[in-house]
Formats: structure tokens, C-alpha cells, sequence
């Protein structure tokens, strides 16, 4: 099977990126594209087919896969593997390729090993992470965006530093903290309990989050928060009020404020639309 970037669904533009799960009892159909595609896994533990071999993914699994690779996803047993990807068109792919020589690095270590496939530590990931969510965010109005974040993932996957020598790497008890916050069962905690976590003064909490991960730390709950009530809505077990209470929103109009501010839609628009905005195949095999 061959997918075609002109046939995927909800494209910014130049490229398409979106959240994906894929349960365990399922496997994609094995495929090849038209175009070259990233993911990072954010949750979960599977497995990815690729090119023969089966190699595991799990939280901060960030992988390459060239147009002519032939692979499929599939959840490890008793779980499911979340991954952000992001596929770029061909004609954007030819030119930044041209421009940017590292990526000639990475196809050619690519091709006889699977070194398109790196897992990061966590601070890594959560920058990695957020730099995919400002690209689900922008829905392509920032032409700058893309090649910043495509030339990040790059630098990841060749083992360079994906920032600038100038900026300094997040901090590992930030990021812990902000990973902590994606725990089911911690999603309710209030912003107090999360600035006693950190273990920091609110001042120097405060800082650490907008230098680093670009956002003070209501906003990074509050992302945290929606991540929890969408992944409620794919499981389609609860109604929306009862995920949004569950995830620590006791006000309903402020939730809904929020849901649409970070997703640009509602919550139920949000799940009626996410069909359309899916790159990998969604038709599984048993």
C-alpha cells in the first residue's frame, strides 16, 4: 500500500502533523509514502515494522522514515503507542533537503540500519514535544515554523543538539514535572500541589517555565488537561463535563474557553474532525 500525500486529510500548507494511537490487538496496514514523515512517541510502548525488522517504541521514541521505507505501528500487548507524526510534502522535502545537508547525513546512515530511530531523554522529548504542539497550534500561518522544527529533529536523530549552543536544555526536574502532570491519575491535582512538586519558589518555577518550555505552568496544565479529556473522548467511555471535571476543571465554561483556545474548535467538533486529520492508515490487521 501507498499512501499519497495529496490524499491525506487536514494538511497545513506544506506539511500535516497530528496525534495518532494505535492500540495493541491492532497493526496498520504496511505501507509506503509519496512523502517523508517523522513521529515522536509521547505515551504508551508498541512496536514499529520497519523495512523487516520490529523495533520497539516507547516515550521518546523519535523516528525517520524515508518515503521508500515500508513499515506499519502496533501497540506492545495489553497497551497502545501514542505518537505525534508529522509528514512533509515532497516538493518542501526536495528543497529544504538541498539546503540543509544534515538530512543527507541522516539518509545515508538511514539506509542500511535503523538509525532513524533514537530515543531521547526526557527533556529531549518534551522539547521535541512542544515544538510539534506550537506546529498543531499554528495550523501552518508561520512559514518560518516548519523548516525550525524539521531541522530540530534532524539534529535529535544525528545525536546533535537540537538547540542552539546558546540556549541551555530544560532542566530534568521541570521536565519530569511536566510529564508527571500527563498521569491519569495526578490530572486533578490543583496549580498549588504542582508548584509544591517542583520542589522550587513560585519566582524561580515561574522563570524555569517560560525560558524553557516558552509557557507559564497554568498554561502547561491546562495543556495537560485537554491532552487527558481528548484521549477520554477517542475511548468515547465518558461525556464531555464528566472527563472535564475528571481532569480538575471545576468551572464548565472556563473548560470550554480553554478547549477551544488550544484546539480552535469544540471538544465535540474537535472528535468529529479527528477521522480527517489522521496520516497513518487507519484500517488494521488481526
Amino acid at each position: 500500500m501507498k499512501l499519497r500525500y495529496r490524499d491525506i486529510g487536514g494538511c497545513y500548507g506544506e506539511h500535516h502533523v497530528a496525534r495518532t494511537r494505535v492500540a495493541y490487538g491492532e497493526r496498520t496496514v504496511e505501507h509506503t509514502h509519496d512523502f517523508w514523515e517523522f513521529f515522536l512517541v509521547t505515551k504508551g510502548s508498541g512496536w514499529h515494522f520497519w523495512n523487516g525488522r520490529r523495533l520497539a517504541l516507547r516515550p521518546g521514541s523519535l523516528v525517520y522514515v524515508r518515503s521508500s521505507d515500508l513499515h506499519s505501528f502496533q501497540g506492545a500487548r495489553g497497551e497502545w503507542v501514542e505518537f505525534i507524526n508529522l509528514a512533509v510534502a515532497p516538493r518542501w522535502w526536495a528543497a529544504f533537503r538541498k539546503l540543509f545537508h544534515p538530512v543527507l547525513v541522516l539518509e545515508e546512515q538511514a539506509g542500511g540500519s535503523p538509525a532513524g530511530h533514537r530515543v531521547l531523554s526526557v527533556s529531549e522529548t518534551l522539547a521535541c514535544e512542544q515544538r510539534l504542539e506550537r506546529l498543531i497550534e499554528n495550523r501552518g500561518e508561520d512559514a518560518g515554523l516548519l523548516p525550525e522544527v524539521v531541522s530540530g529533529l534532524v539534529r535529535h536523530l544525528l545525536r546533535r543538539a537540537a538547540e542552539s549552543a546558546s540556549e541551555e536544555a530544560c532542566p530534568e526536574w521541570l521536565a519530569r514535572l511536566v510529564e508527571d502532570m500527563r498521569n491519569p491519575a495526578l490530572i486533578a491535582e490543583p496549580l498549588q500541589v504542582w508548584q509544591k512538586k517542583s520542589g522550587r519558589s513560585h519566582e524561580h518555577l515561574a522563570r524555569s517555565c517560560r525560558k524553557y518550555l516558552g509557557s507559564p505552568l497554568t498554561e502547561l496544565l491546562n495543556r495537560a488537561r485537554i491532552e487527558f479529556v481528548k484521549a477520554g473522548l477517542l475511548r468515547e467511555e465518558d461525556k464531555v463535563i464528566t472527563l472535564a471535571y475528571e481532569a480538575g476543571y471545576q468551572n464548565v465554561g472556563y473548560f470550554y474557553r480553554t478547549f477551544r483556545r488550544l484546539e480552535g474548535c469544540t471538544p465535540r467538533q474537535w472528535l468529529a474532525a479527528r477521522t480527517d486529520c489522521e496520516a497513518v492508515p487507519r484500517r488494521v490487521v488481526k
